[in-house]
C-alpha cells in the first residue's frame, strides 16, 4: 500500500508514517499544500491521510481534487481536532471517507486505514455522485463526457476537471489560483497561458454563448463563472387591426363628403 499523509504539525505526521512504515506501509510526507496538490495530480495513491489541525478547509487541495476527480478516488481520512467534529461530518456525505479526532492512537488509525481501503474496494461510491444536471447540461463524471442537446461532448481530463468545477458552483466565480492549484498542482503564473487555453477550448465545445442557454463569463483578475440563463420569451405578437377599405364615394381631401348619386346635390 502506497500512502500519502499531510499534516503541518511534523511531530504528528513523523509519528504517524513511522508507525505506518512499522507495520509495512509505503508513505510519501507532505506539508506544503502547492507540493502535496501536485502529486495528486502526477500519481496514484492506494490511500490518503490529511490532518487538518487549523479546521476544516473546503478548499483544501485534496478536498477540490477528489471534487474535481471523482472516478480517481484513493480512500481519504481525515485527522482533526474535537471542536470541528461537526464540521467535519459534513465531510462525509461526499468528500471524506473516515473521520479521526485528535489525539491520534497509532494502532486504532492502522486499524480503520485498513478497514476502510477495504470497504470502498468492495464497493464503490454511488453512481448518482458522478453525474452533475445543471439545466440542458449533465456532466458524467465516470466517461468524462458532457451531455446537451442530445450531443455527448467527449473533453480531456484537465478540460472536465475545470467544467467539473464551474458547473459544481454555478453562478458563482472560482478564482484562477484554485484552478490551477487543483487541475494543475501548480501556481496560477505558471500555467495562466495553458488555463487560458483550456477555458477556451471549454466556452467553443460546450457552446457556452448561450446557444443551450449557459454562459461562460471571464473577470479579470477573479477568476470564471458559469450561469444558466433561461431563454426570454418571445412576447406576444401585436395584432395588427385590418384597415377598413376605403369606401368609393370617399373623398382624399382633408374634410370627407358624400358625393350624392342625384344630380350633384
Amino acid at each position: 500500500m502506497n500512502l500519502a499523509v499531510f499534516s503541518k504539525d511534523m511531530a504528528r505526521r513523523d509519528a504517524i508514517c513511522n508507525h505506518l512504515a512499522e507495520n509495512g506501509i509505503a508513505v510519501e510526507r507532505f506539508d506544503d499544500e502547492t507540493t502535496f496538490a501536485r502529486a495528486l495530480t502526477r500519481r496514484e495513491f492506494d490511500a490518503i491521510l490529511v490532518s487538518m489541525e487549523p479546521g476544516i478547509d473546503p478548499q483544501h487541495p485534496v478536498l477540490v481534487h477528489r471534487a474535481c476527480y471523482g472516478v480517481q478516488r484513493a480512500p481519504l481520512i481525515v485527522i482533526c481536532s474535537p471542536a470541528d467534529s461537526m464540521d467535519a461530518v459534513d465531510l462525509l456525505d461526499y468528500e471524506s471517507d473516515e473521520i479521526v479526532l485528535a489525539p491520534v492512537n497509532l494502532p486504532e488509525l492502522l486499524l480503520r486505514l485498513r478497514l476502510t481501503s477495504k470497504r470502498l474496494h468492495c464497493t464503490r461510491s454511488s453512481v448518482d455522485k458522478e453525474i452533475l444536471a445543471c439545466g440542458p447540461y449533465r456532466l458524467d463524471r465516470h466517461a468524462s463526457t458532457v451531455s446537451v442537446a442530445g450531443d455527448v461532448i467527449r473533453l480531456t481530463s484537465r478540460e472536465f476537471a475545470i467544467a467539473w468545477m464551474l458547473f459544481s458552483q454555478l453562478d458563482k466565480y472560482v478564482g484562477r489560483a484554485e484552478i490551477a492549484r487543483a487541475v494543475w498542482g501548480s501556481p496560477e503564473d505558471i500555467v495562466s497561458r495553458s488555463l487560458e487555453q483550456h477555458i477556451y477550448k471549454l466556452r467553443k465545445k460546450l457552446h457556452l454563448n448561450g446557444v443551450h442557454g449557459a454562459y461562460l463569463r471571464t473577470m479579470y483578475a477573479v477568476g470564471y463563472r458559469v450561469f444558466i440563463q433561461p431563454p426570454a420569451r418571445s412576447a406576444a405578437p401585436v395584432r395588427q387591426r385590418t384597415a377598413m377599405p376605403v369606401p368609393a364615394y370617399a373623398d382624399d381631401g382633408d374634410a370627407t363628403f358624400v358625393r350624392h348619386a342625384a344630380g350633384g346635390r
